[in-house]
């Protein structure tokens, strides 16, 4: 791969300091996807890999601001809510970006969820399920009684008779939380058996709407292969990279006619693209997805030349839609970046209609 990482982190220093003079700008508070969360979470990862501390402070200053601001009115939404908030500064802690305990930081989130879970008849698995299995990947250093009431959430979640996978993104959501619980102290077994089935169901509704003339719907070949090669990687079990390879043999070729170049951030268009590609051209060590991935880096690099050069602007700051997720992206293709599992933390099946501004 040809990347020119003089460029390359011209952008990125070009993003940063956009972002630190417009974070404020922005009205959500604590949104991951949609808010500040999401322009920390970037800012921390970038001062990390240009050893630059005045943008670590700023982070910091930026954090602190969320967490003062956060009131009753606040949703447990992923996206713009409670929940993604809580499993971004889960993940700056668990990583060292962040010097605070996880458990007091965010002890009150975990009352707040694990009280929501137990009192409603269907749960988005999203929100509340990617933040408690999340949370649970540091289950050795939670209180024991907050470990045993999120496992009971957790259980409930899974068993509720409406979480039935009937949808890709529901099967993705459910496959996402399984990862993060499958890494962790739960019961492996009980776990692996709920994560094949989330992963069986995967495919058969993608049959069925390639029979029905449905395809593409909201499936997308890359971010199935990224989350199964997450948890081939994490339990060093090689089954998860096989149906991994089985969904890119099978669809990723196909599903390239649907790929747009149009979006800024994670919605959709090059920056989507150019990451998921070079994470499993890396990890399968596949030339053609490698050079899949730079075509798209080359398309994200003009984009953000038009931007620099005033030719377009594009108001948004945030990772799903605007110059936080296009740094990160960026980011994904710099050796020495530290923090390349940051996709982990952000839900790339969601449609980009899923999310409105």
């Amino acid at each position: 791969m040809n990347i020119d990482v003089t460029l390359i982190r011209q952008h990125l220093q070009y993003i940063a300091e956009t972002l630190q003079k417009k974070a404020y700008s922005l009205r959500n508070n604590t949104g991951l996807l949609q808010g500040k969360t999401g322009i920390a979470l970037f800012l921390y990862l970038y001062a990390d890999y240009m050893n630059d501390p005045a943008k670590t402070l700023f982070a910091d200053e930026l954090t602190d601001h969320i967490i003062a601001h956060i009131t009753e009115h606040a949703t447990l939404d992923y996206s713009t809510g409670l929940t993604g908030f809580g499993v971004a500064i889960e993940y700056l802690i668990r990583k060292g970006y962040i010097e605070a305990d996880a458990d007091e930081v965010l002890e009150d989130l975990d009352n707040l969820v694990n009280n929501y879970v137990h009192d409603r008849k269907y749960i988005d698995i999203l929100g509340p399920g990617k933040y408690l299995a999340f949370r649970l990947l540091n289950s050795q250093k939670q209180k024991s009684s907050m470990v045993q009431r999120s496992r009971e959430s957790i259980a409930k979640i899974m068993n509720m008779p409406g979480n039935t996978y009937n949808t890709c993104a529901e099967a993705m959501a459910t496959m996402d939380m399984l990862n993060d619980l499958y890494i962790s102290e739960m019961d492996n077994a009980e776990i692996r058996a709920y994560l094949d089935y989330a992963t069986d169901k995967m495919e058969t509704i993608v049959y069925e709407d390639m029979h029905f003339g449905k395809y593409p719907g909201t499936f997308n070949p890359l971010v199935t292969a990224v989350k199964l090669l997450q948890t081939a990687e994490n339990k060093k079990d090689r089954q998860y990279t096989h149906r991994a390879l089985f969904f890119l043999d099978t669809y990723e070729a196909g599903f390239r006619k649907f790929l747009d170049d149009g979006s800024y951030g994670f919605s959709s268009g090059a920056f989507k693209w150019a990451p998921l590609y070079n994470y499993v051209g890396y990890k399968l060590d596949n030339h053609q997805y490698k050079h899949l991935a730079t075509e798209w880096l080359a398309i994200c690099l003009k984009k953000i030349e038009s931007l620099a050069n005033n030719s377009i602007k594009i108001p948004c700051m945030d990772i799903w839609n605007g110059y936080a997720g296009m740094g990160l992206s960026l980011l994904s293709f710099m050796e020495g970046c530290a923090a390349q599992d940051w996709l982990s933390v952000i839900p790339f099946y969601l449609d980009k209609k899923e999310i409105i501004d």
